[in-house]
């Protein structure tokens, strides 16, 4: 079988792994949190920022056992052996699939939404466009769409570094700003929200079998990635509570764009505005990435059908790029409430991280001895405490979702099993 090219350092992937995680999201999510935790705003953001690098460490110990693109599937697979591994393996790849054509389609919108105000053209049309670059750009060769990524990347995170420099340096935020909250339980719901701002690292592992050295590099990425957002995402919210008033922010639809316009002009608002443009960019083609790897995978452990896990003369998996574009495609039109959508992303994620959480607790215990090039440290007779903590947040926040969003998602799974026990089996397998 045909084999991607590994052509991916450090630098590579772990920027790769920013690209996701500081999407659009942070653009627009912040001023719902600081609308919940006040002033608190910066710790919420820090904690989540410790929830997901707990999770995250789990998923780097997961990528250094099986460095390849079925990472997900095997791990759970494994760990899950006598209860049916194969099926929730299977569930996890399946979601994690459908979340990348959601997100894609979503984040799309968002471009949309931005470059319309720049571009006299149809919210959609635009969207398109960037689906159809993203696509060009993911067949072409992973270097040249990781350095595209790179690039955007830079750009986003400019733009933030510049919220940053007015709001802290030029606008010098006081003590009492920061410290003027109560610690409740307002802060912990607002944690549970910007905590998919932190989504995207769990994507990481799909690029293993295009990267140097998986087995060391790309538990590197999932952690520093993820150190390096929450950061940036700190700074950003202590610079935007300084610079714009609680209520105003809670109430925003662009509240970066906004801060910034009513302390230092609608000139430096537009920097923040065309940084979202480039996030957003960003955001669609490291999806593009990731999403096609998955479906990948699927192929080559006929999961799904093997076509999917041929390759260009790129060394590109082209049918899968191609899939998932036009699948995100039409994902545009048929999506019609971005929130329930959202939402059913973030419950398909969190399921996602429990099980991953729970998984790596199980090979612990019945498969001690497996080589591992990374562990998730601070165990108590073996057993992983950020792996467990995790796991108990995540199914915590599970059981917060509305009653419709649960229904939808267990449909998706419906569907997959579907596929699983009746076209995979009569068709496939």
């Amino acid at each position: 079988m045909e084999k991607l090219k590994r052509v991916l350092r450090l630098r590579d992937v772990l920027i790769f792994g920013i690209g996701i995680i500081i999407g659009a999201g942070i653009y627009s999510i912040i001023g719902k949190v600081a609308g919940i935790a006040g002033h608190g705003t910066w710790l919420s953001v820090i904690l989540a920022g410790i929830l997901s690098m707990l999770t995250g460490l789990s998923f780097a110990e997961m990528a250094s056992i099986y460095p390849d693109t079925s990472s997900y599937y095997k791990l759970i697979r494994d760990a899950f052996k006598i209860f049916g591994g194969k099926i929730w393996g299977f569930l996890v790849q399946w979601s994690l699939l459908v979340t990348s054509i959601f997100v894609i389609a979503t984040v799309a919108i968002a471009f949309g939404g931005y470059l319309s105000k720049f571009i006299p053209l149809n919210e959609s049309i635009l969207s398109l466009f960037l689906i159809v670059v993203s696509a060009l750009l993911a067949f072409f060769g992973i270097k040249e769409s990781v350095n595209t990524t790179l690039f955007l990347t830079f750009l986003a995170v400019f733009g933030l570094v510049f919220v940053i420099v007015l709001g802290l340096f030029l606008a010098k935020p006081s003590k009492e700003i920061l410290l003027n909250f109560e610690f409740g339980s307002n802060i912990f719901y607002a944690t549970s929200l910007i905590f998919f701002a932190y989504a995207g690292f769990h994507l990481i592992p799909a690029e293993s079998e295009e990267t140097q050295t998986p087995k060391r590099l790309i538990p590197k990425a999932i952690v520093l990635s993820i150190l390096i957002s929450m950061i940036i995402y700190t700074l950003v919210s202590i610079a935007v509570i300084n610079l714009l008033d609680i209520n105003l922010l809670a109430i925003s639809k662009a509240p970066l764009y906004e801060a910034v316009s009513e302390r230092f002009g609608k000139q430096a608002g537009s920097l923040v505005w065309f940084s979202a443009i480039f996030a957003t960019s960003s955001t669609v083609l490291g999806l593009t990435i990731s999403g096609s790897r998955l479906l990948y995978s699927f192929g080559k452990e006929r999961l799904f059908p093997k076509v999917f896990s041929r390759l260009s003369k790129f060394k590109t998996p082209s049918l899968a790029i191609g899939f998932i574009s036009l699948a995100a495609f039409v994902a545009v039109f048929l999506i019609k409430d971005l929130k329930v959508t959202a939402d059913i992303t973030n419950f398909l994620t969190l399921f996602c991280y429990y099980l991953v959480n729970v998984s790596i607790i199980l090979l612990r215990v019945f498969k001690p001895k497996i080589p591992r090039g990374f562990k998730v440290p601070f165990s108590i007779k073996n057993i992983p405490l950020p792996s467990l903590i995790a796991s108990f947040f995540c199914f915590a926040l599970l059981t917060q979702f509305p009653a419709y969003v649960i229904f939808d998602c267990f449909l998706i799974f419906f569907l997959g099993m579907v596929f699983y026990f009746i076209v995979r089996e009569k068709y496939i397998v």
